[in-house]
Order: C-alpha cells, then sequence, then structure tokens
C-alpha cells in the first residue's frame, strides 16, 4: 500500500511539473504584471543581454511562470495566514490597512534631496518665501504602535530642518492619521485632506478664502493600490473618492510634456482611471510640469509646488487658494529650464511637497545638468 501511494505521489508530481512545464513554453508571453505594476521579462530582453543572460534566464522563467499571480497569492496566503509570520515581502497589515516596512534611513540620499531644493532656491527664488512640508508614509503611524523596524524618522526631519537654508516648515504630521490614506495603496485619499490643503494654503497665505462652497463627492471603483500586488495578499479593493464643486470645474489644467508640448484637461482625468495606475485620476498622474489656472480665486497670488506623488490628489484643492499654480515634479525633469518652460511669475509662494519615501531616496529628484550657480 505504501509502495502505491509513493509512486502514485511521484506520478502526480511528475505530471504537475510536466504541465507546467508545457504551459510556459506554450502559453504566450505575458509583458506586464497588472498587479505589480511593472514590466515582465520577455524572451527578446533576455537575447538582447550578453552581460547577465543566466541570471536574466532565471528572472524570466520567475516572471513567466504559469498562474504566477496565483501561487503568489497562495505563498502569501500560507505565510501570514497558516505560519503566522508577521509580514510578506515586507508589506503587513494593521487596521485593516497594508503598510510597507521602511527600515533604514539612508542620510546620504536625504542630504541629497536637501541640497537640491537649496540650489532651486538659490537660483530661481532667491527673494521669495518659501516653505516645506513633509508627508509622512503609513509606517510612520503605525511602526509606533506595532514594533515593527523602522527608519530613524525624528533624525529625517531634523536634518531636513537643520539643513535647508530660508525654508519655512508646515508641519502636518497632526493633521493626518493611518486611516486617511488608502488600504491597499500607499497614497492619502483626497477625502480625508481638505485639513492638511486648507493648513498648507492658510500657513503660505493667510488672507485666501478657501472651501467656503460645498462638495460631491464622486467615485470610482474598484481601485487596487500599490501594495495589493506587492503584497500578494487578497485584499478588498479601495475606492477612488475625489472632491469636486463648481471652483475645480471651472479649472483650466495645463500639462507640459517632455517635448514642450501643452496638453489641456480638467484637474480629474476620469479616463486615466482605466491606466495600470488608476491614481492618474489626479492631476493627469505623473507629469514633468502641470499648471492649474483658477479663475474663481479670490486673489492674484500665484504658487509653485515641488512635488512627488502625493501631490497628484492635492493639486486641486491646494489650487483652490491661488490664480496659479504650477506643480514641478523633479523625478522627471531637470530644474535647470523650468521657469522658462512653465512661465511662473517673479513673485511666487513656494512649497516643496515631499513625502518621507522620496526624501530617503532623494537620488530619483533630478539635479541641475549645468551648475546653477
Amino acid at each position: 500500500m505504501k509502495k502505491i501511494r509513493l509512486i502514485t505521489n511521484v506520478v502526480v508530481f511528475c505530471l504537475v511539473i510536466l504541465v507546467l512545464s508545457l504551459a510556459l513554453f506554450l502559453l504566450p508571453e505575458n509583458t506586464v504584471s497588472k498587479a505589480e505594476r511593472r514590466p515582465l521579462l520577455t524572451m527578446e530582453t533576455v537575447k538582447n543581454n550578453d552581460v547577465h543572460i543566466f541570471d536574466e534566464i532565471e528572472s524570466y522563467f520567475l516572471d513567466q511562470f504559469p498562474m504566477r499571480d496565483s501561487f503568489r497569492t497562495l505563498k502569501a496566503f500560507a505565510f501570514m495566514d497558516i505560519f503566522r509570520k508577521n509580514d510578506n515581502n515586507d508589506i503587513y497589515k494593521q487596521d485593516g490597512t497594508v503598510i510597507k516596512i521602511e527600515k533604514e534611513l539612508d542620510e546620504a540620499q536625504v542630504q541629497y534631496t536637501v541640497d537640491l531644493m537649496n540650489k532651486v532656491v538659490d537660483k530661481y527664488f532667491p527673494d521669495d518665501k518659501v516653505y516645506y512640508s513633509i508627508v509622512p508614509d503609513k509606517h510612520f503611524y503605525a511602526s509606533k504602535e506595532n514594533g515593527y523596524p523602522a527608519m530613524d524618522y525624528e533624525k529625517l526631519f531634523s536634518m531636513v530642518a537643520e539643513n535647508l537654508e530660508g525654508f519655512e516648515y508646515i508641519d502636518i504630521t497632526d493633521k493626518l492619521a493611518l486611516s486617511d490614506y488608502y488600504t491597499t495603496d500607499s497614497h492619502w485619499s483626497q477625502d480625508k485632506i481638505l485639513g492638511v490643503a486648507e493648513h498648507l494654503i492658510l500657513s503660505m497665505n493667510p488672507s485666501a478664502h478657501v472651501f467656503d462652497t460645498q462638495w460631491e463627492i464622486k467615485t470610482l471603483s474598484p481601485f487596487y493600490g500599490v501594495y495589493y500586488g506587492q503584497s500578494a495578499l487578497s485584499l478588498p479593493p479601495d475606492d477612488i473618492k475625489y472632491l469636486t464643486n463648481n471652483v475645480t470645474e471651472d479649472m483650466k489644467m495645463t500639462v507640459i510634456d517632455d517635448m514642450g508640448k501643452k496638453h489641456e484637461y480638467p484637474v480629474y482625468v476620469t479616463e486615466m482611471f482605466k491606466n495600470n495606475d488608476p491614481y492618474d485620476v489626479f492631476a493627469a498622474g505623473a507629469q514633468h510640469l502641470v499648471i492649474i489656472e483658477n479663475p474663481n480665486a479670490t486673489n492674484d497670488e500665484e504658487l509653485v509646488v515641488f512635488r512627488d506623488s502625493f501631490g497628484s490628489s492635492i493639486a486641486p484643492l491646494l489650487s483652490c487658494g491661488y490664480k496659479k499654480v504650477t506643480f514641478v515634479d523633479l523625478r522627471y525633469i531637470v530644474p535647470d529650464f523650468i521657469k522658462q518652460i512653465s512661465g511662473f511669475g517673479d513673485d511666487v509662494d513656494v512649497l516643496f511637497l515631499y513625502s518621507t519615501g522620496i526624501i530617503n531616496g532623494g537620488r530619483v529628484l533630478k539635479d541641475f545638468a549645468m551648475s546653477p550657480r
């Protein structure tokens, strides 16, 4: 009986391996992982890499493995629900939300970020009012309670404060909580940050009259955030909720692409909900330069915001307090010619709104191609 059971197990195992191997070679290649929001290796890519071809082949088989996402979900379920591991792929669950562990403070990259901010101000805004604010990641709020390893957030904040020259800090850490972020994504939910936007505007422009009109909340669903794919956990989706009123509906948004061509959109580009990243609904997603003009502004003030992806969803709200707001993303454009391209004025408020993740990984921001001095 034991022998029959052993033979049966071996035959079943061999059949599974055979079927999966045939499927790997017979099924068409997948070029993109929607769950992980990244391109997958194809055989064409492997062939073009002469240096690390064997490493590429191993990665190719991992990327193209049949039922890959199902096996990733099974592994996550086994790790966290059966073996009771605290995290999977450095992602854990707490209070109904999914959080990524940010472990190490990279002081060199923080210093790079601060130095770049100083150079930008020296070149473009030596006589303007300049502010900065730091958007905490979800782990900032959760790590204090659960004992997970975390970067030294206190040192990150102090390094930024000690090395910036002539910047005024606007603290928003007490305006946010873990529940203000999407469950399956790293970003804040726009319907939860009206208080943050108002605090930022009034800290820079106390005479601004903002948010006097009623807001309508509109919903797009389902939204599977970036942590949904990275964690491989089976999670309920979020909703993207966006706030609109007569002020946002009248706004004119201009996106300037890398060729200098201008494209006009509403501040909420709802057709982009079908993109690989549905968060692109806000301010047309990852863009070099975005200009929002508000014809209903109660003043003629102008604001320039240096931002990362957190700036996308707060962009329409900040634009309620100014006649014109220019949003600059230095992940995609060198700062050498931003004034000439975007055309912001000589008397502006300036806000650097960066998340802890971007500050701690500052080399994703582009430095001047030529000396700014």
